[in-house]
């Protein structure tokens, strides 16, 4: 019975030994569970997207031009809402993707379009002329009566005139005078008959009529 009672204590002891290292088991797990959370968050702070990565522009430039190849040097650019002045036809660092841009320059029709930026790009574009908008040079007229003529002589012009001389044979100016009129008129009857040249000064050009005095 002694040796029974023996027995049992020892086996009592046992378990409470057992008992009071469960603890200490279950802590080492833990311990290893943390261990193992610790290493999985490095290899989350060492994924892609968690560094900051390098992102790769390009170089956007336009080549504007005219229906003959001429290049036009004062268009005004936008570019995926921005705005270059006029002349400057480059954009840097652009992301790679696809964008709109539109093209506006005095005299033509404005040209609108996307681009796709993939590289360092030079986009070549044509310019259609408004003829609206496009200003017609005016041919120069002038009119000169009477001719012959006997007492005055009259001048009329669409453009503004700015001098007139009257030349004789000799090439000598027999009559001048500044103006800055479309019209004018003046007495030849102190000029002797014959042959002179009136040359009218505008702005652009000179143009001559020969003119006969008579009496």
């Amino acid at each position: 019975m002694k040796k029974n009672l023996t027995t049992w204590l020892i086996l009592f002891l046992a378990i409470s030994l057992q008992a009071e290292n469960a603890p200490l088991f279950s802590g080492y797990h833990a311990e290893s569970s943390m261990m193992i959370t610790a290493e999985t968050g490095k290899s989350m702070e060492n994924a892609p997207g968690t560094e900051k990565e390098l992102i790769q522009t390009w170089n956007l430039s336009f080549d504007v031009r005219d229906n003959t190849g001429t290049s036009l040097t004062d268009a005004v650019i936008i570019f995926n809402g921005q705005e270059n002045k006029a002349g400057n036809y480059l954009f840097a660092e652009i992301q790679t993707g696809e964008y709109l841009y539109k093209i506006i320059a005095d005299g033509y029709f404005e040209k609108e379009g996307t681009v796709t930026v993939n590289k360092n790009t030079s986009l070549m574009l044509t310019l259609t002329p408004d003829e609206l908008q496009t200003t017609v040079p005016v041919q120069i007229e002038t009119n000169v009566y009477p001719n012959p003529a006997r007492d005055q002589l009259f001048i009329e012009s669409n453009a503004t005139i700015q001098e007139i001389r009257l030349i004789d044979l000799l090439g000598q100016v027999v009559y001048s005078i500044q103006l800055n009129d479309n019209i004018h008129e003046f007495d030849v009857q102190g000029f002797h008959a014959g042959i002179y040249f009136l040359q009218v000064y505008t702005a652009n050009e000179v143009i001559t009529h020969r003119i006969q005095v008579t009496r």
